[in-house]
């Protein structure tokens, strides 16, 4: 994901006017007069109530979640929500694309202290509320401010527990907390329960990162005296968890010493959250063989060496993620697809379909399907063992019935006597050697008639990430955890304005098995919408429109070519693209159906 401050401030303009001109229609309606005034409300009221409730449906189907919120906190502020539109705030609150000119401090603590249903999609969000009022604090520079500042910071420490950051400004602030914290004795840290809590949402947040903060020599120096310290009191009854929480900041821990934190009896909150978190890191990179293969370890065998695409997912499983944003609103995929193609009423899938997910990795786009359709079998394969378990411990805490997974190639699916009526591959293809074969294997189980969903990337979205690629290559630097860092600190002593420098505002930079994935992959292809249409034309496949996820793209495409209100012309997005080269910044999405 990437966020240009540029694009963000004309959209805040945007939608000030917007909320402007729209406010006549939705005026806040009191619910809560004197017993007279409820009595004597009128069926005209009640119909401009329905309306406006209906207003907010609308702005939201048409991507504008940040109008809607506005309109619905100016609701909020004079009286109480109704059930339903408070379903509508926190929906509109978990979809923002920028922070609208209202606080939503209070909102993002409630909804990140009490809610599953968050993504980390929400992470740039709720990141500008806190530098919003970060922003009017003046620290000077002493530590103990600061520290008091942030440990007194409800919505930070819900953000360091709940994703990980996604901000240049607040991992200077990590950063500068950690240090202060790990030079705290541990008789003033052990006694201060809000320093304390704080370092463990910052061993969190650590988690949530995979560690991709380098550390100077004299924090090793330090980390050095307190590793030897623990592994000192380990045969004692005594643990110091302080010691092990300083740690857990900076270094994953060992197996020993998680064993040793996990006895302590009477844990608090955030204490058990950091245990399920270190728990769950050291399950799935522990033994993978949990997912049975597909076929016969036999005809494993006989193909070629593990390539390196697949080594790169066995030691850095992606997407890292915790929750998934459910939809309210279940539905068969006819009924998703009706919706979706207006014109075409005559979508020929059976109410509860077979699904197949290739190259599932760890399972979130899974997930995401079974809360979104209804559905008879989703079948899952991936080639790494350590993503399906990541994908499999997922899916079981959350009881999902009949998915299915499977360790397999996606090549070696061409003998496979199954029939899907919906096959998704995203973020897949443009890892494989051999693209259009693979789509091939992919389009001969599917159904006559049945749908598609790819996920490519993009040349020219792909630009800035193109260059950082080069650069790595050129700059030799390796694609472990130190390559990793070192590359960070070189972007980051790059000039503001080189395009290399742009890294910071992709959210994949602030994780390592991100950033392993977004420019030190082993294998990575960009295409160009003539290369898609010339592939689909090859494949049998008929182009049904992308999926964007910022909905403003389609509006503008539609003003500029209002004769292609389906958006299904190619060549017209082709052009759309080269004079707004980051629309598909995330991949080209889209959809397709065999003819």
């Amino acid at each position: 994901m990437m966020l240009f401050s540029r694009i963000q401030t004309i959209d805040l303009i945007l939608i000030k006017f917007q909320i402007l001109i729209c406010g006549n229609f939705a005026k806040p309606v009191c619910k809560f007069k004197s017993s007279d005034t409820v009595k004597s409300k009128t069926k005209e009221e009640m119909a401009s109530h329905s309306k406006t409730k209906s207003n907010y449906k609308s702005l939201m189907k048409k991507g504008f979640f940040e109008i809607a919120a506005t309109l619905l906190h100016r609701v909020k502020s004079t009286s109480q929500l109704s059930d339903e539109e408070q379903v509508l705030y926190d929906m509109c609150l978990c979809r923002l694309s920028f922070l609208p000119p209202i606080d939503l401090t209070n909102d993002y603590c409630r909804i990140l202290s009490t809610s599953q249903s968050i993504d980390q999609s929400m992470a740039p969000i709720v990141a500008e509320q806190i530098l919003r009022h970060l922003k009017s604090k003046m620290f000077n520079h002493k530590h103990s401010k600061l520290l008091e500042y942030f440990a007194g910071n409800e919505l930070f420490t819900l953000y360091l527990q709940s994703f990980f950051n996604v901000d240049i400004s607040i991992e200077h602030k990590i950063r500068e907390l950690r240090t202060t914290i790990l030079d705290l004795s541990n008789d003033v840290f052990s006694c201060n329960a809000s320093y304390y809590n704080l370092a463990v949402s910052l061993a969190i947040q650590a988690c949530h990162s995979d560690y991709i903060l380098d550390i100077s020599e004299d924090e090793l120096g330090k980390l050095a005296t307190l590793e030897h310290e623990c592994r000192e009191k380990e045969t004692d009854d005594y643990f110091e968890k302080t010691c092990f929480i300083k740690l857990a900041m900076y270094l994953p821990p060992t197996e020993n010493l998680k064993q040793k934190f996990n006895s302590i009896n009477s844990k608090t909150k955030v204490e058990r959250k950091l245990s399920q978190h270190i728990d769950e890191r050291l399950d799935y990179l522990g033994d993978a063989n949990t997912v049975p293969l597909l076929f016969s370890r036999g005809n494993i065998k006989e193909r070629a060496p593990v390539t390196e695409v697949k080594s790169q997912y066995e030691n850095y499983p992606f997407p890292r993620w915790s929750n998934v944003l459910t939809s309210k609103s279940k539905r068969t995929f006819r009924e998703h697809m009706e919706h979706r193609e207006s014109s075409n009423k005559s979508i020929s899938v059976p109410d509860n379909i077979d699904i197949l997910v290739a190259g599932c990795g760890t399972g979130k786009h899974v997930i995401s399907l079974a809360e979104r359709y209804y559905y008879s079998t989703i079948t899952a394969i991936d080639f790494s063992a350590t993503s399906l378990k990541y994908a499999r411990m997922k899916v079981d805490r959350a009881t999902y019935p009949d998915i299915e997974f499977y360790q397999a190639d996606i090549l070696e699916l061409t003998n496979w006597e199954r029939q899907f009526h919906l096959i998704e591959s995203v973020g897949v293809i443009h890892h494989t050697i051999d693209p259009i074969r693979t789509l091939k294997v992919l389009v001969d189980l599917l159904n006559q008639g049945g749908w598609m969903k790819i996920g490519v990337y993009s040349r020219l979205a792909r630009r800035y990430i193109e260059f950082a690629r080069q650069v790595i290559a050129e700059e030799n630097f390796s694609d472990d955890i130190e390559g990793m860092r070192a590359f960070r600190n070189f972007v980051l002593k790059s000039r503001e304005t080189s395009d290399l420098r742009k890294l910071i505002h992709y959210a994949d930079f602030y994780n390592t098995n991100h950033l392993k994935d977004l420019a030190f992959n082993a294998c990575e292809k960009v295409f160009d919408i003539p290369q898609l249409k010339a592939m689909l034309e090859l494949l049998g496949l008929e182009f049904r429109g992308f999926q964007l996820d910022n909905k403003r793209h389609l509006s503008k495409y539609r003003s500029i070519f209002p004769e292609d209100q389906a958006g299904i012309n190619l060549d017209n997005w082709a052009s759309f693209e080269t004079e707004n080269p980051d629309t598909f910044i995330g991949m080209y999405q889209f959809w397709c159906k065999k003819k």
